[in-house]
């Protein structure tokens, strides 16, 4: 018999993917008697421990580099060998219905997993790469559901703005983020938003589009690759008239003029999205898709951008007394604010005991030492008047865009950050690295 002791794995109950129940528990237990399984067990139970929303472990000829996911910002892990993180994944990969010796072709499979307070899916995706494969786990059960504006953290009044704007019977309603910097969230919450149960509301989507559905927007999909078009989608949908047209996807001119003239000769409400900074760049990358300037001019009826932060942790945020010159920078009166607040760092000398010895630090329990928890969306609502529609039609300059909007009083992503800031809810490191993206 064996002296090594055992390990005491954390109770993460697996659910393996297969198409028969009796294929699901076959996997489980080929899973369970590969040697990787105790360290998938950690690793899952730490990742969701700390909330992370996705792991990625790339696989080089010398060991494994592992990084962490958390709040949408990399972390990166001590590395790991290969022959312990070669069977890890061997592991993972049966449980999720994969073919554990091939390391080239990309796969992707899906298994569940219940622990602590978390139930649900985990998907494992490999692909062969140049310098060996790389893994990505995605512990969607881990994510925080941000469906609605509440959720993304937009004060009240706000909130009940934008039920007005998107109560109008025609114009065309614009969503904008950066790439990858949470449009996919703020379009779903801004549409969680609408009354869709007393207007009928319907989509025009590709095959190929990958973004949740909303609940009573209507898909109507076609096939690119079977010749099927927008326009055709849209007009074969037009039959119904339905009140509101959702249109995620203008990739192009003649999708651009169609939602135009739905916003004007139609009298529809359109709601479309586009990448960009802001809210007055918005407006010109859709004026790069060329649709009729006029028409665009006099269908746009508002901008809605956004911008993800993390909070900071209220448990160890620490408080410290801003420069004069930092407020005058940021547009802020002396006096007005006593603090701003970062995340919490160690002291710079390590504090003893009576013998020298250092003194253990506690890790905050509730960010795990990051200093921050959870995201939350910065707003910036530009409702389109005549001097910005005049501008639009005759000099679609950005430095004009934004002379003309600044006059409006309008409050733009940046001075809506600072607010946050000077609340304590974010820092005003977090804040830059947010806006320079």
């Amino acid at each position: 018999m064996s002296n090594q002791p055992q390990i005491q794995l954390p109770p993460v109950n697996f659910t393996a993917a297969g198409e028969t129940d009796d294929l699901r528990e076959a996997n489980l237990q080929m899973a369970q008697q590969i040697p990787g399984y105790a360290d998938a067990t950690l690793l899952i139970a730490d990742a969701i421990g700390k909330r992370v929303e996705q792991v990625l472990m790339d696989y080089t000829r010398d060991g494994v580099v592992m990084k962490y996911q958390i709040d949408g910002m990399w972390h990166e892990l001590p590395r790991r060998d290969r022959q312990s993180g070669d069977a890890m994944l061997a592991s993972m990969k049966c449980l999720g219905n994969m073919d554990a010796r091939e390391r080239r072709a990309k796969q992707n499979g899906t298994f569940k997993v219940q622990f602590m307070h978390v139930k649900g899916p985990c998907t494992l995706t490999t692909q062969g790469v140049q310098t060996g494969e790389r893994a990505i786990l995605d512990l969607t059960c881990n994510r925080v559901k941000l469906d609605r504006l509440k959720d993304l953290g937009m004060r009240e009044k706000m909130r009940e703005r934008i039920g007005e704007l998107f109560d109008a019977d025609k114009g065309l309603i614009i969503i904008t983020a950066m790439p990858k910097g949470g449009l996919t969230t703020t379009w779903t919450a801004c549409l969680n938003e609408t009354d869709r149960f007393m207007r009928d509301f319907a989509t025009v989507q590709s095959t190929t589009y990958s973004d949740p559905d909303v609940l009573n927007v209507a898909p109507n999909l076609y096939d690119p690759g079977k010749g099927e078009t927008f326009a055709k989608a849209v007009r074969t949908l037009l039959l119904r008239e339905p009140e509101v047209l959702v249109l995620p996807e203008l990739k192009d001119e003649e999708a651009a003029r169609i939602a135009v003239e739905q916003a004007t000769d139609g009298e529809r409400l359109v709601v479309t999205r586009i990448h960009s900074k802001g809210a007055d760049e918005a407006l010109l990358r859709m004026l790069m898709l060329k649709p009729p300037t006029d028409k665009f001019a006099k269908a746009v009826h508002c901008v809605i951008a956004s911008r993800l932060v993390r909070r900071l942790c209220e448990t160890c945020r620490q408080p410290y007394k801003p420069a004069p010159q930092m407020l005058q920078k940021l547009g802020i009166p002396v006096g007005r604010v006593e603090a701003f607040y970062k995340p919490y760092q160690p002291p710079p000398t390590p504090p003893v005991d009576e013998k020298g010895n250092p003194i253990p630090q506690p890790i905050c329990p509730q960010c795990q030492g990051l200093g921050f928890v959870g995201r939350m969306a910065i707003f910036e609502v530009l409702v389109v008047n005549d001097q910005i529609r005049k501008a639009l039609a005759t000099k679609p300059k950005l430095d004009v865009l934004r002379r003309i909007v600044k006059e409006t009083g309008h409050n733009t992503l940046q001075e809506e950050g600072i607010l946050l800031v000077c609340q304590g809810v974010t820092s005003l490191t977090e804040l830059q690295r947010a806006l320079t993206q």
